[in-house]
């Protein structure tokens, strides 16, 4: 029997609709050689950044950082719930293990907090964002407050040597800390979704309004895919015939969107001469690489497979985070 856990789904970096391709979380990419911007003419002053300019860069910057900070803090066996099952599988307050499976300490999460804690001044352009950023952090720092004192007494296994008692004794504030950040991570990341989501509807217009054909493409097959995969989780672990029949015309639209965008691709290359970016090829061939990755899952319903297919998809974000220099 099949039981299917929810995987770390990765967030895109989110970029303003005037951006011509999605950039990586918190990357600065410099000119290339020989594309390097011209010097300005002896005596004449760089004209200065328009603030309203300024202000839409930092707050992309902010919203790319919190996609950062959350990806990390997700990110399968060094996420923060990753520590968490480790945790419990000390096996306190219950049937104690052999106290071998703990790992993480309380700088992990000083790590996974810190890109928001340093973005967080300009804010994302938006309230509820920039609210549930906040949450994760003051749980981030709660947890860290729980953790320093005890993690001495767990990395010397001090609980084989008074029966367990420091544990036992503060177990239950060890656990709500875990469970507090862990709750508003999973908040964060709706947060991003519903953000995101709302940067890509804009931009979809825009580039199609522009005959940008390769960005409309890639972004479309980025977006199904993401319909794919939420649509497994609806499926009740390959029980339900109905939503199992959704995803299936999911990744059939999938496919027919993914021609349209190797189509792009060589259309790209024929204006231009030479290839687009690799990552649109990457793209491609990783979507098609999750369709089968699903069908493989419905004949093959295991959490290896199931974890291929999540692990698909987070690889097609990962291109998508690194941008196309174009």
């Amino acid at each position: 029997c099949m039981r299917l856990f929810k995987q770390s789904v990765l967030t895109l970096a989110i970029v303003s609709a005037s951006g011509l391709a999605l950039v990586g979380c918190g990357d600065d990419k410099k000119p290339e050689a020989g594309n390097a911007p011209a010097a300005p003419a002896a005596g004449s002053a760089p004209a200065a950044a328009k603030p309203e300019a300024n202000n839409e860069q930092a707050q992309i910057k902010a919203r790319n950082a919190y996609s950062q900070a959350y990806n990390s803090m997700i990110d399968d066996n060094r996420s923060v719930a990753a520590y968490y099952k480790s945790y419990r599988g000390l096996g306190i307050g219950g049937k104690k293990g052999n106290g071998v499976g703990f790992y993480g300490e309380p700088s992990d999460i000083e790590r996974k907090i810190k890109p928001i804690k340093e973005s967080r001044g300009a804010g994302s352009g938006d309230a509820q964002l920039d609210k549930a950023a906040d949450a994760v952090v003051a749980s981030g720092e709660k947890l860290i407050a729980v953790w320093t004192p005890l993690d001495p007494y767990f990395r010397s296994k001090g609980f084989l040597e008074d029966k367990w008692a420091k544990a036992e004794e503060n177990h239950a504030a060890f656990s709500a800390a875990f469970e507090g950040m862990i709750s508003d991570i999973d908040k964060l990341g709706v947060e991003l979704d519903r953000v995101q989501d709302q940067k890509r509807q804009e931009r979809l217009a825009k580039y199609k309004a522009e005959g940008d054909m390769l960005m409309f493409n890639t972004l479309t097959a980025m977006d199904l895919a993401k319909k794919l995969v939420n649509g497994i989780d609806k499926t009740d672990n390959l029980k339900n015939k109905a939503e199992i029949a959704k995803v299936d015309d999911t990744a059939k639209e999938l496919e027919a969107v993914l021609v349209e965008l190797n189509k792009s691709i060589a259309d790209e290359k024929a204006k231009t001469g030479k290839d687009p970016h690799y990552n649109f090829k990457s793209i491609s061939d990783k979507l098609s690489t999750l369709i089968g990755g699903w069908r493989t899952l419905k004949n093959m319903p295991m959490q290896s497979t199931y974890r291929n297919v999540i692990g698909y998809y987070n690889d097609a974000i990962g291109y998508m985070n690194k941008g196309f220099d174009r």
